[in-house]
């Protein structure tokens, strides 16, 4: 069994995310990567993204109205430099 298995049970899965996957999930987060955009990015579900955070981090996104708008002016930005990084439209 690799050294990086974990064990459920009795029914053993191989971790889908290195140590410096995580890392960089949990760095993805912080800059405002939503969490279904950094498990697609990993191919693992938004859920495993939120465990691997909720163990390396205290930030704890406010929901309130205008932490929600401000959310969404980074995650536009984001997405329009992105796009502009793989020479798309702006």
């Amino acid at each position: 069994m690799p050294f990086d298995a974990v064990y459920s049970h009795s029914n053993p899965r191989v971790r889908k995310l290195s140590d410096a996957q995580r890392r960089e999930a949990v760095e993805l987060y912080e800059q405002g990567w939503m969490l279904g955009e950094i498990g697609a990015r990993y191919g693992v579900s938004a859920g495993a993204i939120n465990y691997h955070v909720a163990q390396r981090t205290i930030l704890i996104r406010d929901r309130t109205p205008k932490a929600k708008q401000a959310m969404a002016l980074r995650r536009r930005e984001h997405r329009r430099l992105r796009l502009a990084a793989l020479g798309g439209a702006s």
